[in-house]
């Protein structure tokens, strides 16, 4: 709680001090803000509220939600393991979770608490808004799977998971957090797009002869579009029941992957809440209308 609270006086000290210095991010604050307060109907009445009373007071950020200040400051328990020297942190789950070789236990603890943050209650990215139908038999597909927190999650759940990591500077680390698993986790370090070559696979190709995915989770930095292109089989034939689909990344990411699964006949939800691209807004014309992004998109069959 007391980190929280200093957490809270600092964000405010830097408001002000951003404020006395009339700085390009306070200055798109205030626009931000009184452009919620003008103009009614861009979302839902209680968020464009909250939104602007949150930003009474803090500068614009990705999520600006109470929620943010718990994970500023918040002490983060940063582990070695002498076996392989690996930096880890125990998560919510009692699980370990590890982190790439030579990252601080500055990094590390900044990381985990951008990652905690982000699967919040109330955060737009946070994947567990909707009741997934996980099970013994299910097969899970996590796509930029990154440090692999999701999957960590759910893998007492389910059958088999695929993790598909094409930094593979986190493959060592992705061995030993899914160590425990290794017999129902797989690790493969290549793009998900909609071409096959010796960097790409496609989810058509790699599960041509698999048992299909019930679940499949995508972060890939805008290039969801892409694995959905390379997924069209799989789609059509609804083998995937469930997506969770991230769709922040570009301006029209939610309306154009929502036609797309809609086009396929799935039902769509999004997760509460709106994320903001806020370092976009400073480089546009200051005219443009400000974007307000959804974080999750849900489909199920």
């Amino acid at each position: 709680m007391l980190a929280e609270y200093v957490s809270v006086m600092l964000n405010r000290f830097k408001y002000l001090k951003h404020a006395l210095m009339r700085s390009p991010r306070y200055t798109l604050t205030k626009k931000v803000r009184e452009f919620l307060l003008e103009n009614e109907n861009i979302m839902e009445k209680s968020e464009q509220q909250g939104i602007s009373s949150y930003l009474k007071s803090h500068l614009i950020d990705i999520f600006n939600y109470d929620f943010v200040p718990k994970y500023s400051l918040r002490y983060v328990r940063v582990l070695r393991d002498r076996e392989n020297g690996l930096s880890y942190v125990y998560t919510l789950e009692r699980r370990r979770l590890y982190f790439k070789r030579g990252m601080s236990d500055k990094e590390i603890t900044k990381v985990y608490n951008f990652l905690c943050m982000e699967q919040a209650d109330g955060s737009p990215h946070n994947y567990s808004f909707s009741e997934l139908d996980l099970n013994e038999s299910s097969v899970v597909v996590d796509i930029g799977a990154a440090e692999g927190i999701f999957s960590l999650k759910i893998i007492d759940l389910v059958h088999e998971v695929y993790l598909f990591e094409c930094d593979a500077d986190w493959r060592e680390a992705l061995e030993a957090t899914f160590y425990p698993w290794r017999n129902k986790v797989h690790i493969i370090n290549k793009y998900v797009s909609s071409i096959n070559d010796a960097k790409n696979i496609s989810l058509d190709v790699f599960f041509h002869d698999r048992v299909k995915p019930s679940l499949v989770k995508m972060d890939v930095e805008g290039m969801e579009m892409d694995v959905l292109n390379g997924a069209r089989q799989l789609l059509q034939q609804k083998s995937i029941l469930e997506l969770l689909i991230c769709t922040y990344h570009n301006k029209d990411d939610q309306k154009e992957l929502s036609d797309r699964m809609k086009g396929y006949a799935y039902t769509i939800s999004y997760s509460c809440g709106y994320m903001t691209m806020y370092w976009d807004w400073l480089k546009e014309n200051p005219k443009q209308k400000y974007d307000f992004r959804r974080g999750v998109m849900y489909a199920r069959v």
